[in-house]
C-alpha cells in the first residue's frame, strides 16, 4: 500500500500522470481531457489555458484512507454477513437443511443431500473462510439438518426393501396369506 507524497497518512490512490507522484483523493487534480495531476502539474497545465478540476468538486465521494498498522487486524465491517464462497457453502448449507424440513418433503427429497454435501464442503475448508468458526458452525447445522431429514427416507426405502424381501420370501415358501 502506498502513501500519498503530501499526506503520509492517505492511501494513494492514483499518480501524477506527470511526475508520478502517489496521490490521495485530497490531491487528485483532473485535467479537461481526463489526465490525472497533482497541484502543481494542474497549475501549469491551467497556465495553458486547460481546464482543471480542484479535488473539492468530488472528495464528498471519495473519504480519504488513512493508512493502518499492518499488525493490526483489519477492521470489521458492519455488514450483517460477510464472507468468501466457503462461507457460503456453510450458510446455503443451512438455508437448504432448513427448507427441505420446512417441506415436509415433497419433491424435495434430493435437498437434503445437498445441504448434508455443502455443509461437509463448508466444514472441511472452513480454515479458508473469513470467520472460520462461523463456517464451521453453520456448515454442521447443515449436515445436522441433512442428516435429521434424510431419517424419513432412510425409514421409508427400508420399509419399501422390507416388504419387498418379505413378498419375495411369502412367494418362495408358499405363504403368501389365508
Amino acid at each position: 500500500m502506498e502513501s500519498c507524497t503530501f499526506h503520509p497518512d492517505h492511501v494513494a490512490i492514483e499518480h501524477c500522470e506527470v511526475c508520478h507522484r502517489p496521490l490521495c483523493d485530497l490531491c487528485l487534480w483532473y485535467a479537461d481531457d481526463g489526465r490525472r495531476l497533482c497541484a502543481s502539474h494542474a497549475r501549469a497545465y491551467a497556465s495553458t489555458g486547460g481546464e482543471v478540476h480542484p479535488p473539492e468538486t468530488y472528495d464528498e465521494a471519495l473519504q480519504p484512507r488513512e493508512i493502518t498498522d499492518p499488525t493490526l487486524p483489519p477492521p470489521r465491517d458492519q455488514a450483517p454477513y460477510r464472507g468468501n464462497s466457503t462461507d457460503l457453502y456453510a450458510a446455503l448449507a443451512v438455508v437448504i437443511g432448513a427448507t427441505s424440513l420446512a417441506s415436509c418433503m415433497g419433491f424435495a427429497y434430493c435437498l437434503p443431500v445437498l445441504s448434508g454435501i455443502l455443509g461437509l464442503v463448508a466444514v472441511m475448508n472452513a480454515k479458508n473462510a473469513l470467520d472460520p468458526q462461523r463456517t464451521r458452525t453453520f456448515g454442521a447445522i447443515g449436515i445436522g439438518i441433512g442428516l435429521l431429514a434424510l431419517i424419513p427416507i432412510l425409514l421409508f426405502f427400508s420399509y419399501f426393501f422390507i416388504m419387498v424381501l418379505f413378498f419375495i420370501y411369502s412367494a418362495a415358501t408358499g405363504n403368501l396369506g389365508p
